[in-house]
């Protein structure tokens, strides 16, 4: 069985006072009882001084007396006389003598039988005998001596005190379990506020925000605010998603339907063309759905360094122009490279290809003749520059943005992928990319973090 969290803070609420009770008449008891004994043992000695006093006292008389054959006869029994009669006057205590052989000299009435006898000087509590037991030494003969004194009224004073202590601890934890509850009620109120918010934002109403609660650097207020953040970041990522979607749909729908054109007029006329023509619109759309793939791939992506090896970046760029130069040799653009001999990069190597002739390609489209395409490395710092037209400056911000297409270029074949990969590639090595004008013609610079 499962308990609500305000339960399992209320019990542990109510545990830690039982605990905190229970520890403290513990000791209090405790305390009270070592004191009970020590003055009880003091008040032992008291007798037992007072005892050999009175035996010392009645030996001196005796010493001063003429001597004769009974008095080591009778001096013992005078002794045993002298304890009687103490023991007799003092109505709360009784007492045992016991010899150095182990024989009992002398017992009160009714001594009680102790099995374990405490050593000379120290004292014990039966309490299945109700007694309190004290150990000495006679001064006059060196003998072993018990005091005892029944101990009912003391004993029963514990119990009493013991129980009334345990009553108290645990009413005392059964009314803090209640205060404990609610406590934990008002502490997470404010999440039960923010969770009863949350059940209300779906996919449909994320712009939906949870009011700031409690003070400033509050750690409701935090999570509140935190949660905000969240939401922001998912509508916009549904956002991105449903714009990905649409725009998507519409680039699929436009070759799509050339095709069904070209296909019916190819079976209206039997023209080849329309064959040819639907062939085409069919490979552009394989291309499309290639960069989609590619895109959704290389999404959040980041490659472990397993997957990262040394590359020479001059002979890597190489590899790629060689495939590209054609294109660039036909509108006459002139490459210029400048890139040492010995660059190394430690990056995964078919993505750095794919960046390079990302933005190769791109500067061959936005290139006019007889431009120039640059390609520049310094240390921590990789620059594409091209000499064709600046791109607005509203439109920088969204260049990598997926399907993105500047309004100055909607004829140039493409479908607004390229930029977007590449940003992704470029990311999941670890690096950055950025673009800017210059005052003739646009740079892309990557940072490289090694």
């Amino acid at each position: 069985m499962r308990f609500s969290t305000r339960t399992r803070i209320a019990f542990f609420f109510a545990v830690l006072v039982f605990f905190l009770l229970g520890s403290s008449s513990f000791l209090l008891i405790t305390s009270y009882h070592y004191e009970w004994v020590y003055n009880e043992t003091e008040e032992m000695k008291n007798v037992l001084k007072k005892l050999n006093t009175k035996l010392e006292e009645e030996q001196k008389g005796k010493e001063s007396e003429s001597e004769d054959e009974e008095q080591e006869e009778s001096e013992k029994f005078i002794i045993n006389k002298e304890i009687r009669d103490f023991f007799d006057e003092e109505k709360n205590v009784m007492g045992k003598v016991i010899s150095n052989s182990g024989n009992v000299i002398f017992a009160s009435e009714n001594f009680p039988n102790i099995p374990n006898i405490p050593i000379p000087g120290e004292s014990l509590v039966i309490p299945e005998q109700e007694i309190f037991v004290f150990s000495g030494k006679l001064a006059f003969q060196n003998e072993d001596i018990l005091i005892a004194e029944e101990v009912k009224d003391y004993l029963r004073q514990e119990k009493n005190l013991i129980q009334k202590a345990f009553l108290f601890s645990g009413m005392s934890t059964f009314l803090f379990f209640f205060i404990g509850y609610a406590f934990a009620w008002k502490i997470l109120d404010p999440l039960r506020r923010i969770t009863e918010k949350a059940k209300h934002i779906s996919l449909s109403s994320l712009s939906l925000h949870i009011p700031p609660i409690g003070p400033k650097n509050d750690e409701i207020r935090i999570l509140s605010e935190t949660l905000n953040d969240l939401f922001v970041r998912l509508e916009k990522s549904a956002d991105n998603l449903r714009k990905f979607t649409q725009d998507a749909s519409h680039e699929l729908r436009t070759p799509l339907t050339i095709i069904d054109s070209s296909l019916q007029l190819a079976l209206k006329t039997q023209n080849i063309q329309h064959i040819k023509n639907a062939r085409t619109e069919l490979l552009n759309m394989q291309q499309l759905i290639d960069s989609l793939l590619l895109l959704a791939k290389s999404d959040r992506q980041v490659f472990p360094e397993s997957k990262k090896e040394k590359i020479n970046l001059k002979i890597t760029v190489m590899e790629v122009l060689q495939n590209i130069l054609p294109k660039f040799h036909e509108k006459k653009i002139n490459v210029e490279i400048q890139i040492p001999e010995e660059s190394f990069l430690f990056a995964e190597a078919e993505s750095v290809k794919r960046i390079f002739w990302n933005i190769l390609w791109n500067a061959y489209k936005f290139t006019p003749k007889n431009g120039i395409v640059s390609i520049l490395y310094t240390q921590g710092k990789i620059e594409i520059a091209n000499s064709g037209e600046n791109i607005p400056e509203p439109e920088l911000s969204s260049i990598f943005e997926r399907f993105f297409r500047s309004e100055t270029v909607q004829d140039t074949e493409g479908f607004g992928l390229g930029l977007a990969i590449t940003k992704n590639l470029v990311e999941a090595n670890g690096w950055e990319i950025s673009v800017e004008n210059k005052p003739k013609g646009v740079v892309f610079i990557i940072g490289i973090h090694q």
